[in-house]
């Protein structure tokens, strides 16, 4: 049974890997050695330590890595920035403090709408980050969102965990289905067909 990207951490290897093939970033061609032709990851820590000399990803003041930890929604975020240049913001988030370390990012990260954090007006940085909260990242970091009539009109890959009416079935859907597609002058997407 396949299972969605709701409720599953990743490693903090794992999810840079991730990030940087999403985002078909130029530094993608940095880490390709790095997966095998099936797609699976042969050492995601090489592409940590690229990504480390690049800046795109750090260690901590102790001098560790902790590749093996599951990564949190403020380290997840800080990474996804590195990808474009900050702008100055304010977050909106209460747990977040203009004295955290992290708040430039997350801060930047939500005026752009990246990020929208919990009902109850927190984000919870150092939380270990859901797949699906990573998928939603990327998606909007992307301009990227699912064709709701395209999926609700054809077979798409879809997860027992994450179906319709869960708060990130499209951006699963999104993530989880290769697709063509083309944008309207608003920018956005429809789906024109599954690969």
């Amino acid at each position: 049974i396949p299972v969605a990207l709701e409720n599953h951490t990743e490693t903090y290897a794992d999810e840079v890997l991730w990030l940087v093939k999403s985002v078909n970033h130029p530094l993608v061609g940095v880490c390709s050695d790095t997966v095998n032709s099936f797609g699976v990851l042969e050492g995601p820590e090489a592409a940590v330590e690229k990504l480390a000399g690049l800046g795109i990803v750090d260690g901590y003041a102790d001098g560790t890595f902790r590749q093996e930890a599951a990564i949190t929604r403020a380290e997840f975020v800080t990474m996804a920035t590195r990808f474009t240049a900050l702008s100055e913001a304010d977050s909106l988030f209460s747990d977040v403090s203009p004295n955290h370390w992290a708040y430039k990012s997350i801060a930047f990260a939500a005026a752009q709408g990246w990020i929208s954090g919990y009902p109850d007006g927190t984000f919870r940085p150092d939380g270990a980050i859901a797949r699906a909260e990573v998928a939603k990242i990327v998606n909007h970091m992307l301009g990227r969102a699912a064709d709701q009539a395209f999926i609700g009109s054809h077979s798409v890959r879809t997860f027992p965990d994450a179906a319709k009416g869960h708060w990130a079935y499209d951006e699963i859907a999104e993530a989880a289905n290769a697709h063509d597609y083309t944008r309207d002058a608003a920018g956005a997407e429809t789906w024109t067909g599954l690969k």
